[in-house]
């Protein structure tokens, strides 16, 4: 494997790269890297009660958004019909970039996640009410991919910053360890690194006042920066290994 960057330069607001150069960062707006230093929104730059009483709020449903995603995902191990309900935490035209390669749209996501996770064989359960292809399966037997594993996505040290009403930025820690062995669960492989997320909120009523609080935050952009592992990933983070 060829050598890379301890942090990938990725082209999100909340990245740290040296191959970007400085740029003007305004306090109030929670570290965001931005050339205009101007607010965009109250809860870019809370002042009053109100808007910081509203900034939490907002706040910990971001938050709250993060833990289903890792929790769902881990639900998607021994429940295929868990894949919906997680792919549906993202927006219609979302962005999403893992190790393994690039989806865009809520159209398909699901099944493209599955068909890289799919090489531990406890995701085979319900197999009917959700299924990778008969001849992916076929060839994981054969090659003796399909392992019993359990799995925790543990996603942690989260900055959220907004930059309107409805849009925000989130950097996370990613911490994720497959058990590789049925009745030892010491034989793991582990992986870590930084997740980087976008979100807007959807489903705003008619006649609602714009900053209210109201509709629902989705994710409408993920990048996932694996930069370490141990133990062997089967495969999982090998270019194609969703196709």
């Amino acid at each position: 494997m060829p050598p890379r960057l301890a942090l990938l330069a990725v082209q999100h607001p909340l990245c740290y790269s040296y191959s970007e150069p400085i740029a003007h960062t305004n306090g109030s707006q929670n570290g965001i890297k931005s050339g205009d230093p101007k607010p965009l929104s109250s809860l870019a730059n809370p002042e009053t009660i109100e808007d910081r009483v509203r900034y939490l709020y907002e706040h910990q449903q971001i938050t709250n958004l993060l833990n289903e995603y890792a929790y769902v995902l881990d639900a998607c191990m021994v429940d295929h019909a868990a894949a919906h309900k997680w792919a549906a935490l993202f927006t219609e035209d979302c962005a999403v970039t893992y190790p393994f390669g690039s989806h865009r749209g809520r159209d398909g996501l699901a099944q493209w996640a599955m068909n890289a996770e799919t090489r531990f064989y406890r995701m085979l359960k319900n197999l009917p009410a959700y299924s990778i292809t008969q001849k992916v399966l076929l060839s994981r037997i054969a090659a003796k991919h399909l392992t019993p594993t359990r799995i925790q996505h543990s996603s942690s040290n989260v900055t959220i910053s907004f930059t309107s009403e409805n849009t925000a930025h989130a950097r996370s820690a990613l911490h994720a360890i497959c058990g590789t062995d049925g009745d030892d669960i010491g034989k793991v492989f582990q992986e870590g690194g930084y997740y980087y997320w976008s979100f807007r909120r959807e489903d705003q009523g008619q006649g609602q006042e714009q900053g209210q609080g109201r509709g629902k935050w989705r994710i409408s952009y993920l990048f996932l920066d694996v930069n370490w592992t141990s133990g062997d990933s089967l495969g999982l983070n090998e270019p194609g290994a969703a196709d």
